[in-house]
């Protein structure tokens, strides 16, 4: 696969164009029209305003979700209605009671000070001449979504907790039917407070795919531990959604509490990396395995090459190092080793590419060059650590995907970052030519022969490993400048 530049022309919100292709090699016909509609472009494109409770916020304690709605009217029925929406949280959205996409854990986890990315849906079937109502749940952090105004209106409901590494607290009892839908009646909600937002960070189109459920797994055997309890095994490590036993400092737990109505339950707001679910409280004959079921989750990339895999997961809106512990970071190092095989295996351009901007993002705001072990960067106000095969994914991962699409445009996006990092963040010796002896690396982390307790204490030189990686670095960028006619920049 190839990747051509479209045609330019001016673009204006909300137009839309129609593009068609031909390859010559093959084919001398033109495909289909393909429709393309312009998003938003510029914060004047925007008519709305950042709502968020009007309650603070108690740091000690777990985020409680909450519900948004909107009532308004329609003098006609629309010829054509899109819904723009995006959040610095987890997200679902309604217009009259109907959910909106069939994603999860919308919009997904970005630079958020940097990038918000948003998202398009065609509404039209939605709504209605008259009365409408527009309504959002919200989970995990600062609870934030942009909406229009402040006639917007916010309760609780009734999960008490929603979170991506403790599992979310569910109280049945406390769900409030149709709160989502036109004739619910909201009077005891209250009014939102307008919060601030910088509008730069909302120009930003969702280039991922999204991450949806991809398949259903049924429990494949139920087992009784030497404690007693029972246990339910899947057959495989996946990632989704069911409890287990706690893991680190994540507690990795759904809690429901019933109300005596039937309930099928599956978490809105968090996932699990897992095999198996322990069910403490029953008798062992009373577990029907028809009625455990695991659900796979990962961002949807068209698959593109074939590998048989039985534990594959874990790309969930970022390239995380592993779904079940309490990491679950962007760490570049890990990246660096497997986006050439990622490349392979699925289309990864959309969800690399906004990884890698937030990414570069963060090595600007560090102002020395170096980016950060890991993006989306939660050690904020901490100095970036420079590190071999960490920072090199900057280097690496772009032209990782150039190999297996030919796009330049993201290489030409990141030159100037690509540069940044072997020019000013490498710390050099004396010469400065290759990585000083003094400076500690991470390297071959987890390499066999460490002890347990100090992974990166192995016996391969970190010099040698370090350098081996610079070597390889410089080379990609020299051919880097080559392919975006940078010659001059090979001699420097």
């Amino acid at each position: 696969m190839v990747m051509v530049p479209k045609p330019k022309r001016s673009q204006s919100y909300p137009h839309s164009h129609f593009i068609s292709g031909i390859v010559t090699t093959y084919d001398v016909s033109w495909s289909a029209p393909l429709q393309i509609e312009v998003g938003l472009l510029k914060t004047t494109d925007w008519y709305c305003n950042l709502i968020q409770p009007s309650i603070g916020r108690d740091l000690s304690k777990p985020v409680q979700p909450a519900r948004f709605r909107k009532g308004f009217h329609l003098k006609e029925t629309p010829q054509q209605a899109r819904l723009y929406i995006t959040a610095q949280v987890l997200y679902k959205s309604f217009i009259n009671g109907n959910r909106i996409g069939d994603h999860v854990l919308a919009p997904g986890w970005t630079s958020y000070d940097h990038q918000l990315p948003y998202l398009t849906f065609d509404v039209l079937a939605q709504l209605r001449k008259g009365e409408n109502v527009i309504a959002a749940e919200v989970a995990e952090g600062c609870t934030e979504v942009i909406g229009t105004d402040s006639s917007w209106k916010w309760s609780h409901g009734p999960l008490l907790q929603a979170a991506i590494y403790d599992g979310e607290f569910y109280d049945s009892r406390l769900e409030c039917l149709g709160w989502n839908g036109l004739s619910y009646v909201d009077k005891d909600w209250q009014s939102v407070h307008l919060g601030q937002l910088s509008l730069l960070t909302l120009q930003v189109p969702y280039d991922s795919p999204q991450v949806r459920r991809t398949q259903t797994l049924p429990a494949q055997m139920k087992l009784r531990s030497p404690q007693g309890t029972i246990i339910l095994d899947f057959g495989q490590n996946l990632v989704g959604w069911c409890a287990t036993v706690p893991l680190r400092e994540a507690k990795c737990t759904d809690t429901i509490v019933l109300s005596g109505e039937p309930l099928v339950f599956e978490p809105r707001f968090s996932f699990h990396g897992f095999r198996y679910m322990q069910i403490i409280g029953y008798n062992f004959d009373q577990v029907d395995l028809n009625n455990f079921n695991a659900v796979f989750i990962h961002t949807d990339m068209p698959q593109t090459g074939w590998l048989d895999l039985v534990h594959e997961g874990d790309f969930i809106s970022v390239p995380t190092d592993c779904p079940q512990r309490d990491e679950r970071l962007g760490w570049t190092g890990g990246l660096q080793a497997f986006a050439a095989t990622a490349a392979y295996l699925y289309d990864t351009r959309g969800i690399l590419k906004t990884w890698l901007r937030g990414l570069a993002f963060e090595q600007t705001e560090d102002g020395k060059g170096v980016p950060p072990l890991f993006s989306p960067n939660i050690w904020k106000g901490r100095p970036n650590i420079p590190s071999a095969i960490w920072g090199d994914a900057l280097v690496s991962v772009p032209w990782d995907l150039y190999q297996s699409s030919g796009d330049t445009a993201l290489l030409a996006d990141l030159y100037d970052n690509m540069n940044e990092w072997l020019i000013k963040g490498v710390k050099r010796d004396k010469d400065g030519l290759l990585w000083g002896p003094n400076h500690s690396q991470l390297v071959d982390w987890l390499k066999p022969g460490a002890p347990a307790d100090d992974p990166g204490n192995g016996p391969t030189d970190e010099i040698l490993v370090s350098n081996a990686f610079l070597i390889r670095m410089t080379d990609i960028m020299a051919r880097t400048c080559v392919v975006l006619g940078h010659e001059k920049d090979c001699e420097l």
